[in-house]
């Protein structure tokens, strides 16, 4: 059992919020998700994993700690970061695994927000279709840091799950500069309870 949970609600310094802190609290929310992974043929395969520590660290925010707890330091810069690196991480990573980028049937994106779902769209030249699970989790329930890509996954199973075979790509950008990515085979998957 993989189980993620974040309660960014922590980091709000109430005695002196700045206006980003304010605006940071707004924009994430408490979240929390499992997913059972098991070697038993069911659900979306894993082919393999990169995590990759960008330097462009100010573009994508950071966290810092400080005598009342830990402040977020955002940034505007991280979708810009992304359209312009995204390409080569997703085409270096595939490519380690033999796979050409351009056969990739879905992409999961973590949904950190509209513009950075934007960006991944415009770096990889997809059609923003392509990312529709994504967006419609960023629609339905906002980004609840690392629980979104999988609430991205369970809307991918719940409005069209790929075909049997199907690869795909889940991937995501966070605070640090960090990028997550995963390169999975569809399978059936078993049905997904989102509450």
């Amino acid at each position: 059992l993989v189980v993620s949970v974040e309660l960014p609600s922590l980091q709000l310094q109430l005695a002196e919020p700045s206006y980003w802190e304010l605006v940071s609290a707004a924009q994430f929310g408490d979240g929390a998700a499992a997913a059972i992974v098991s070697s038993d043929d069911r659900g979306p395969e894993v082919i393999g994993t990169e995590s990759i520590l960008l330097p462009e660290q100010e573009e994508g925010g950071r966290v810092i700690a400080c005598e009342s707890g830990l402040r977020l330091i955002a940034s505007s810069g991280l979708p810009r970061l992304i359209r312009s690196r995204v390409r080569d991480l997703v085409e270096s990573f595939a490519g380690t695994h033999g796979v050409d980028p351009s056969v990739l049937a879905f992409v999961v994106a973590h949904p950190r927000g509209a513009a950075v779902l934007d960006a991944v769209a415009d770096g990889l030249s997809m059609d923003r279709s392509k990312l529709h699970a994504s967006y419609e989790a960023w629609a339905r329930t906002g980004n609840m840091i690392s629980a979104s890509i999988y609430r991205a996954l369970s809307e991918l199973v719940r409005l069209d799950p790929p075909r049997e075979g199907d690869l795909g790509m889940a991937l995501a950008f966070g605070t640090g500069v960090a990028c997550e990515m995963t390169l999975l085979r569809w399978r059936s998957a078993p049905e997904v309870a989102v509450a």
